[in-house]
């Protein structure tokens, strides 16, 4: 049974544990908004689930939404939009992922129906190819666990030439109790091939269900799979059987504050009343007094030290910091750019920027205005990547100027 490379990482003031100091980050680098370009969609998507590059900069664009799969060229502005709700072969319940297929088309992972879905292009239209089960054990999908969650659970992505999935076990809101990461087959991933099991929480660990630090993982285009299990605050990277590297990152541990539980609560409280008539402010806050009162332990002591994992085009892993002020879910501004041995640098990007995906066209994410609507924008690759991936210090006129090792902008980071 081959497996594939399983990639760890470290994190957490653990230095004195293994006997070396964390490594410096050799540079900071401030992403102006300046530096922002939109992707010239036909309308405002209120969510975005997924979004990915494939080999010619084309970007698939996955809304929760109907057409729920969108696919634009950042050049020309050409727009495909398909997939609809339904049980036929080609419908989908809840679509998940999207991952181009190289040839033109997609990959769509229905988490809902537990099927993987494949559309490729013909002319101007998408045509449906072929639909297969994937035989996982699986919970029911809750369509609003984003409320909730983060690290993007549920997800299929590509590592290699296989595709890895992570399961709906519950309890899975939350917790943080990813047990394992499933390794599929290709080119039609409905094989079982191999198992990641990262294991459950500790014995003993605290039963807090809410804004627990928790376990996350993120696929690489040369078979790697990188995973951050907060337990051990440990992040290995092993490039072959019984080889491992492993690094201390400059990541500060805190608690979690009251601060951080109520942005928390208001946003999720926000999300739920979608569509409903909306109690008043002050009905609010006297809710979230009221759960503060009666369920802090249900709330993690200590603040999660990550909240995201990327692997980019050029073999480093993006690890993304958690921060209930820029994101009330706790996705922060702040991200760290990861080699072996060494944090290459830290970079800032601008307020209400996700990113989704670090290729080699540049950093594509989506946008969130006032009103929690998305747009998806991207940096070109020629703003920022000779800043942030080469040894000069010397930034293109499109990027902001450093900011001091010692301090940050804005009066906060990590």
């Amino acid at each position: 049974m081959t497996r594939t490379a399983l990639v760890t990482l470290a994190a957490g003031l653990i230095a004195c544990a293994i006997g070396t100091d964390a490594p410096l980050i050799e540079r900071h680098v401030l992403i102006s908004e300046e530096t922002l370009k939109e992707l010239p969609t036909h309308e405002l998507l209120h969510r975005v689930r997924d979004l990915q590059v494939d080999n010619s900069g084309r970007v698939w664009i996955l809304s929760v939404d109907s057409p729920f799969i969108s696919a634009v060229q950042p050049d020309d502005g050409d727009l495909t939009s398909f997939g609809t709700p339904g049980p036929g072969p080609e419908e989908m319940a809840t679509p998940w992922s999207v991952i181009p297929n190289g040839t033109g088309g997609a990959v769509i992972w229905d988490a809902g129906r537990r099927r993987v879905l494949e559309f490729n292009q013909v002319g101007d239209d998408v045509q449906f190819v072929s639909g297969v089960h994937v035989e996982i054990e699986s919970s029911t999908v809750l369509r609003s666990i984003e409320a909730s969650s983060y690290g993007t659970p549920l997800r299929m992505r590509k590592a290699g030439s296989i595709f890895v999935v992570q399961p709906a076990h519950r309890p899975v809101l939350n917790t943080g109790d990813l047990r394992e990461i499933v390794l599929l087959t290709g080119p039609a991933p409905s094989q079982i091939q191999d198992t990641l099991y990262v294991g459950p929480r500790r014995a003993g660990s605290s039963s807090a269900e809410f804004l627990v630090p928790i376990p996350l993982w993120a696929a690489c285009a040369n078979g790697d799979v990188v995973v951050f299990e907060p337990p051990d605050q440990l992040i290995s990277i092993r490039t072959a059987p019984g080889t491992a590297d492993t690094i201390v990152l400059p990541l500060h541990r805190r608690k979690m504050d009251d601060g951080d539980i109520r942005r928390f609560l208001r946003y999720s409280m926000e999300l739920e009343l979608v569509g409903r008539v909306r109690p008043s402010d002050e009905v609010i806050e006297r809710r979230i007094d009221q759960v503060l009162r009666r369920g802090r332990d249900i709330f993690s002591s200590e603040a999660p030290l990550a909240t995201n994992l990327l692997c980019d085009d050029f073999g480093y892993v993006w690890i993304q910091g958690f921060d209930t002020e820029e994101h009330p879910a706790g996705f922060g501004r702040d991200w760290w750019v990861v080699g072996t041995n060494r944090v290459v640098a830290a970079v800032r990007f601008p307020r209400g920027f996700q990113p989704r995906v670090v290729s080699r066209f540049g950093i594509y994410g989506t946008l969130r205005d006032s009103l929690g609507l998305e747009r998806p924008h991207y940096v070109p690759a020629d703003a920022a990547y000779d800043l942030i991936y080469m040894s000069t210090d010397t930034p293109p006129a499109s990027v902001d100027t450093l900011y001091p090792q010692s301090s940050t902008p804005d009066g906060g980071g990590p």
